[in-house]
């Protein structure tokens, strides 16, 4: 595997979890996040049909009108970096495409979007979703 891909991957993912988080988890939390996300670097792959259902089930928890921490408090934990979900933008519709794709030990999903701003704004997006399922099970916008 090569390293600078994988390497790039960990840092957005940890400022993407900082970025969102950092205002409302102690910092010791945080740490432990990232520290799982960059870690020791192990082998173990993330299986991609566990992947797919961790991201449905989080945009499914967020169609519902749930939040991110209630991610967080299911067992296992889920780690959720969304800004969107995060800042109040409720899910209208998800479509998660077909193909994915391995990037480094994690699975990489297109996602189609529909949300509505807290102003009663429509926008339809297609975006990246970065799932891991070992060591924690964590899903990150993916802004490369």
């Amino acid at each position: 595997m090569n390293s600078e891909p994988q390497s790039k991957i960990l840092q957005v993912l940890a400022s993407r979890i900082a970025k969102v988080h950092a205002p409302k988890l102690p910092v010791q939390l945080i740490a432990l996040v990232i520290l799982l996300l960059v870690g020791c670097q192990s082998s173990a792959v993330s299986d991609p049909a566990g992947a797919r259902e961790v991201l449905q089930t989080a945009l499914k928890t967020w169609q519902e009108g749930k939040t991110t921490a209630e991610m967080r408090s299911i067992n296992p934990p889920v780690y959720v970096a969304e800004d969107l979900w995060e800042n109040g933008n409720s899910l209208v519709e998800f479509s998660i495409d077909a193909a994915d794709q391995m990037i480094g030990e994690n699975v990489c999903f297109e996602v189609s979007l529909k949300t509505k701003s807290p102003s009663g704004q429509l926008q339809t997006k297609k975006l990246k979703y970065l799932v891991t399922t070992t060591p924690a099970l964590t899903i990150a916008r993916l802004d490369l």
